[in-house]
């Protein structure tokens, strides 16, 4: 009788968070956030070279979040391989830069 009453608490609470909490408008606002913070560093710190490729790093990181978001909304796994490519895209970036950074401090 006890583990009844838990199953229906759990289904119900299971639900509420499934529906009322996690939309795409709701995962979305955290990459959003993310590229804004990184835009606007990118706008102010233009003169210094590690700030700058940190924040095209975290512009990268909305993007491949976002994409994952979306791709997990609509249930779809080329999101995921698209997903993948822009993680191998700016693991590429950043190690290029790194190589600039290197030599321009050497």
């Amino acid at each position: 009788m006890i583990t009844l009453h838990l199953n229906e608490l759990y289904n119900t609470l299971f639900e509420v968070y499934m529906v009322g909490c996690l939309n795409i408008n709701n995962l979305l606002i955290t990459p959003t956030i993310i590229y804004f913070f990184a835009y606007f560093g990118l706008i102010f710190n233009a003169r210094n070279l590690l700030s700058t490729m940190i924040c095209m790093e975290l512009i990268y990181l909305a993007t491949i979040t976002s994409v994952i978001t979306i791709a997990n909304s609509i249930i779809d796994a080329i999101g995921h391989i698209f997903a993948l490519y822009l993680v191998a895209i700016a693991a590429t970036e950043s190690a290029i830069g790194l190589c600039l950074l290197t030599v321009l401090f050497k």
